[in-house]
Order: C-alpha cells, then structure tokens, then sequence
C-alpha cells in the first residue's frame, strides 16, 4: 500500500474501474464533435405550388416527413410557397428556394416542376406532377435512370384517360359530349391524350379553361350552353383548393363531373378515378429522406401511383337521378353514402 499522499489508496478493482471510467470519457470526449454536428444537422427543404394553399396536400407532406423520422423546428426546415395561380409568383418561389440553398425541392404539378427546373441544374427536385412526361418534357433522360436533378412520381396518361371516359360513359346513358375542366397553368399533355381516347370511343369534348376561381362559374355556364352531358377534370391545386364549389356548380347545373382524387367525391363530385393521394406523397416523401441522406435523383427511377382508387358519391348520384352499374359498383373502392 503507497503512503504517497499524491497516490490513491486503491484496490485492484477499483483501479480497474477508474481506468475504464477514463477510457470512456476519452472516447466521447473524442466523439462528442462529431456527434454534436449530426444532432445539430437541420435539413432546409422548400415546396412550389402554383395555386392556393391545400392544407390536406401540406398534411400528407409534413405527416410523411414526421414518419421518416423529421420534425419541424428540430431536424427540418419546410419551406413551403403557394403561388395563388399567378406564373411569375411561381417563379420567384422557386428562384427564393435556390437563393436559401435548400437541400431538395419539392414541386407540385407540371407548373411548380417547370418553376423549379428552370431555377435550378443542381438542387435535387422531387416532382409530384400527374401531367407531364418527364422524358418528352426534357427533365429526365429515361424512367429508370433519370440522369439529371429531377425524380418524383408522373403518370400514364393514355391508359388512365380511357379508364376515366368509359366510367362516364357508363352512368350517363347516349353519352356523345364531355366538357373537360382545365386549369391553364398545368402542361396541356392530359388535354391531348383525352381528345385521343374521347375519339375513340365516339365522344367530342369541349374544353373550358380556367385561370383563377372567379373563372368557375363562367366555364360551367359555357359546359351547358356547348350541350356538354358531364364533365371530368384533372387533378390541380386550382381544382382541389376549390372542390366543394365545383361540385355545387356541376349539382346546379345537372352535370355528372368525374375527379381525379379519392378527396373529389367527398366534396360532391359524382366519382373519381385516379391515384392514392396518400400512397403517392409517402413514396416522393421517401425520396426527399433518400437524398437527404446522400442519394442523387439521377440514380432514383421516376414512379408511377401504384394504386388507383374508384370512388363513388351515392348522394350526388340521388340528386342527379343516376343508378350506378352493379360492375361499376363492384370495382369501387368505396362508396359514400
């Protein structure tokens, strides 16, 4: 035993004890920079819209997002910009992301990935755009590799067009004109591929295009003046932050209208027809956490909705005196009542 009174009285074991204690401070005394700079990381990400705010597409966002393990405030900055329909406001939401260096972009509808891509070469893009073709539109090389800044979710057009037209086709009896609702902010791609599908089934459309929602009533006076027997329209952040007037206008003026969201029926629309509003931002949700992480939106295929939902409004229906087909019936996903 040390009489040294510099030297502490210890066992072995508690010498042993001593050393490992020192040990593990080392470690994370040595550690500690490094994983203080992962906990402090705060990911900027930015969101262009071209219409007015939807709250339900923020909540499907953000909720995805919180899933993947972000939070506002804490691990996350979301930067989110509605352009209210106006084309130049759009551009400089998006120029404003890019001045904020942002780590990825999200942009909503063909118009908010216009915005961005012309904004930006380098900042990783995720698209949620249902109208246009990334490859003839130029943002990505091929499907599965895209090659460049721009990944997200698109869609077949020509199929789900078809679709769409032969479920109207079957709850209006005689069937001949269809009015199609259009928000001409959007790329015109779904515009060509209805009138392609409509004419092979034997049916004319007329097109009413719509600006700002001070538009709306205006287009469906137009649809009956024009001997239009129903209308579809397209998904558009125009159309889905005013689905509930829509619905009323079509109702007042005895118009069957078939959406593109399962959200269209639940505001009045008389069906819908399209993809899983849910499935489809989880997935590009998924891929905004996969850059953030280091991945490159060159090397992420573009998607395509996985699922396509048939939703059928039997109250509208009521209204308007139609019965659905029992096939129809049973190829819905859900009916409200």
């Amino acid at each position: 035993m040390s009489k040294d009174p510099l030297v502490p009285n210890l066992n072995g074991r508690s010498v042993l004890q001593a050393a490992m204690t020192f040990l593990l401070a080392a470690i994370l005394l040595a550690l500690s920079p490094a994983m203080a700079d992962e906990t402090r990381k705060t990911f900027k990400v930015g969101a262009v819209n071209p219409g007015t705010s939807v709250p339900r597409f923020t909540q499907a966002e953000t909720e995805a997002l919180q899933a993947l393990g972000y939070s506002q405030g804490d691990n996350l900055t979301f930067i989110e910009r509605w352009a209210g329909g106006s084309e130049a406001q759009l551009q400089r939401d998006a120029a404003e992301l890019v001045e904020l260096k942002v780590d990825a972009i999200i942009a909503g509808s063909s118009a908010g990935a216009r915005a961005a891509a012309a904004a930006t070469k380098t900042i990783p893009i995720v698209a949620i755009d249902l109208e246009s073709d990334p490859v003839a539109s130029g943002w990505v090389a091929t499907v599965p590799k895209p090659g460049g800044n721009i990944t997200g979710c698109f869609l077949d057009l020509p199929e789900l067009t078809g679709k769409r037209l032969e479920q109207l086709r079957q709850v209006v009896p005689r069937l001949a004109r269809i009015a199609v609702l259009w928000d001409t902010s959007l790329n015109r791609t779904p515009l060509a591929a209805t009138a392609i599908s409509a004419k092979a089934l034997g049916l004319r459309t007329t097109t009413l295009e719509v600006r700002r929602a001070s538009d709306l009533d205006h287009a469906f006076t137009t649809a009956v003046k024009r001997r239009a027997q129903a209308v579809l329209i397209w998904g558009g952040p125009l159309f889905d932050a005013n689905a509930p007037r829509i619905a009323e206008l079509a109702i007042h003026h005895r118009l069957p209208i078939a959406g593109f969201f399962p959200f269209h029926p639940e505001s009045g629309f008389l069906l819908s027809y399209g993809p899983d509003v849910e499935d489809m931002t989880r997935r590009c949700m998924a891929y905004v956490d996969r850059i953030l992480r280091g991945e490159k939106p060159a090397d992420l295929p573009v998607q395509f909705p996985e699922k396509l939902h048939l939703v059928l409004n039997q109250r509208t229906a009521d209204l308007l005196g139609i019965k659905f087909p029992e096939a129809l019936v049973l190829q819905a996903q859900r009916i409200i009542k």
